[in-house]
């Protein structure tokens, strides 16, 4: 059992079911466009071979966008700086809906 989750719980009534079953589509949908999103982005990079944008009818409709993100490596930090690694944790508590 989940920290925080309780066993016996709620039922669900009324417009509580029906937003279950909107989140539940919801979130399929959502799976779905992100598959679609993937495999076209694969297809739009194929495409654009080496160059940076693409255009339709030489209006540019989409480019690749070079980025870099730094992050320290928390293992390495917490090895040789562990007061700084303990002081710079940022811990941040939340909750979130999951499908049982």
């Amino acid at each position: 059992m989940s920290k925080g989750i309780e066993q016996a719980g709620i039922e669900l009534t009324g417009d509580a079911v029906a937003a279950y079953g909107a989140w539940v589509a919801a979130k399929r949908a959502e799976e779905v466009a992100k598959a679609a999103v993937s495999a076209a982005g694969a297809v739009l990079t194929s495409a654009l071979g080496t160059s940076n944008v693409g255009t339709i009818n030489g209006v540019p409709v989409v480019s690749v966008v070079h980025a870099e993100k730094a992050t320290p490596d928390r293992d390495v930090l917490k090895r040789l700086a562990p007061k700084a690694y303990a002081k710079s944790l940022n811990v941040t508590s939340y909750s979130y809906l999951r499908k049982r």
